[in-house]
């Protein structure tokens, strides 16, 4: 069997909704680093993603023909319409 794969350090992640500008959604899981310090918040995180792409795992993909499990995906910035943000914050979250 092979292993599973995942992230393989201790991180803070919360729940995001992102909206493309093509009108599909996404709810996923985003990701930082545990020691990052408490003071970022979740928009500021996002502000900072490098090479222009968000990380989300453990995404649901709402499309017009209905929804979809991906494990993780790479959302493009600049297809992003807009991002609900979560109201509560980060959670921590073990590694795989």
């Amino acid at each position: 069997m092979p292993a599973q794969l995942g992230i393989d350090r201790l991180t803070k992640c919360c729940e995001l909704t992102v909206h493309l500008v093509t009108g599909v959604w996404i709810v996923g899981t985003f990701h930082i680093i545990a020691d990052t310090s408490s003071a970022i918040r979740p928009s500021d995180a996002i502000r900072n993603c490098k090479d222009g792409f968000l990380i989300l795992t453990n995404a649901t993909i709402h499309e017009l023909t209905g929804p979809r499990e991906q494990g993780s995906i790479m959302v493009r910035t600049e297809a992003i319409s807009y991002i609900n943000l979560p109201a509560k914050g980060w959670s921590a979250r073990e590694p795989l």
